[in-house]
């Protein structure tokens, strides 16, 4: 048995791996392995088949938690403007007063997410009284 954070034996053209750790439960299940990817043990499988699982819902979430623009992760400020009815220097300039959150890319471009834009929206909505 091979304690976590312990590296296997490697062959001699072969980097040293470092072993999954191993919770209480597994602390008696043989290594997961013999070579290929493919696990040697019954409760392994069930173990691969529930990580597979969790990561799928995880990134299922990641994927809901940033919704796209337009197909993207964000726009320009002349996409973004469009999309609040606004033109862009008065986009431009409720950037640089620091009432809309932005972000910068590769040579300093600025760049506005789905949060940046709700986010301004959200804090600017005034309910109707009546």
């Amino acid at each position: 048995m091979i304690a976590p954070n312990q590296n296997r034996t490697a062959a001699p053209n072969e980097p040293a791996k470092a072993a999954p750790a191993v919770g209480i439960a597994q602390a008696n299940v043989a290594p997961a392995t013999t070579g290929d990817s493919v696990p040697s043990h019954p409760r392994e499988r069930d173990l691969e088949q529930l990580v597979r699982h969790v990561l799928r819902m995880f990134l299922s979430e990641i994927d809901t938690d940033r919704p796209l623009i337009n197909g993207k992760l964000a726009v320009d400020e002349q996409e973004a403007a469009a999309l609040l009815g606004l033109n862009p220097w008065q986009l431009r300039d409720l950037r640089t007063s620091g009432k809309i959150g932005h972000h910068r890319i590769v040579g300093g471009r600025v760049r506005y997410t789905h949060t940046d834009l709700t986010e301004y929206l959200n804090r600017n909505h005034h309910r109707a009284t009546g």
